[in-house]
């Protein structure tokens, strides 16, 4: 072989694994996902009976399901992010921020543990345990923009007492927590102003 065939065919070889290794850059990392806001759908399907006086009922304990907002505040470079989470009680918006510890998965497909506690009302405490698989993908023109995500509980429990100073009843079930990306151009129609607002 000519040596000028073997030098064509060395830098062919350098131009294609030049084009491979540019192609990974552009792989989605965790540190992409702080500033994304979620539409979240919450539900509940349980049962529930009163502590005093022992002896009564065990009934029903449904919540239909409501809206509520999500916020990747923060990634840590090392297992979590912290997050942003903005709940309604009747018609006030209130937003607290939580730890969300990722257990395992990579950037565009991971698993989460998220665990909370809202008053749902004035006696009304809830405290939540769900895992949660997350996916995303990354605009193909633009590095680190992500143009479709979202989340979906895998399983889940709340817990749920009611009194103003002593329990009188607590509640128990499953819980569904679903959510939905919310566009950046869209955030500032999409979300309640209360919950843009740190």
């Amino acid at each position: 072989m000519r040596l000028r065939d073997r030098l064509f065919i060395l830098l062919m070889a350098v131009t294609v694994i030049g084009f491979f290794e540019a192609g990974t850059v552009q792989a989605l990392e965790f540190a992409d996902w702080p500033g994304t806001w979620f539409k979240v759908t919450v539900s509940e399907t349980g049962k529930a009976g009163p502590v005093a006086p022992p002896g009564g009922k065990v009934v029903k304990n449904n919540e239909k399901a409501t809206t509520a907002y999500f916020l990747i505040k923060e990634h840590d470079t090392v297992s979590s992010f912290k997050v942003v989470f903005c709940t309604v009680d009747g018609s006030s918006w209130s937003r607290k921020e939580y730890p969300w510890p990722i257990l395992g998965g990579k950037p565009t497909n991971f698993l989460i543990f998220f665990e909370f506690q809202s008053p749902e009302t004035q006696n009304i405490f809830q405290t939540y345990w769900i895992p949660i698989e997350v996916k995303g993908k990354e605009d193909k023109q633009t590095v680190g923009k992500i143009t479709s995500a979202s989340f979906k509980n895998k399983g889940g429990i709340f817990l749920e007492e009611v009194g103003d100073v002593d329990v009188t009843q607590r509640g128990m079930g499953s819980v569904k927590f679903n959510g939905s990306l919310i566009s950046s151009d869209e955030v500032d129609d999409e979300v309640p102003l209360e919950c843009l607002i740190p």
